[in-house]
């Protein structure tokens, strides 16, 4: 997703210096897309959003919460905040 900043013009000079912040700030996990995000997203894939799916899917393995307000997500998910 990051990628897609660094690609519009108006970004693309600051994407060094975003994508450093969030590895530097212990608030933010920078999770790799592996096989058992993949998988897991087959699950979610026929209700969700592709890049909804992808989240839920990351939250679901590493057994985190997630914030949102989105009701098809708070449904499908029940460690939801918001």
């Amino acid at each position: 997703m990051l990628w897609l900043l660094a690609n519009d013009k108006k970004l693309s000079s600051d994407f060094s210096s975003i994508l450093g912040a969030l590895k530097s700030d212990i608030k933010f996990i920078i999770v790799s897309l592996d096989i058992g995000i993949v998988e897991g997203v087959v699950d979610f894939s026929s209700k969700l959003e592709m890049h909804d799916s992808i989240i839920v899917a990351s939250a679901q393995m590493l057994k985190l919460p997630i914030v949102t307000k989105d009701r098809t997500i708070r449904k499908m998910y029940k460690e939801t905040i918001w």
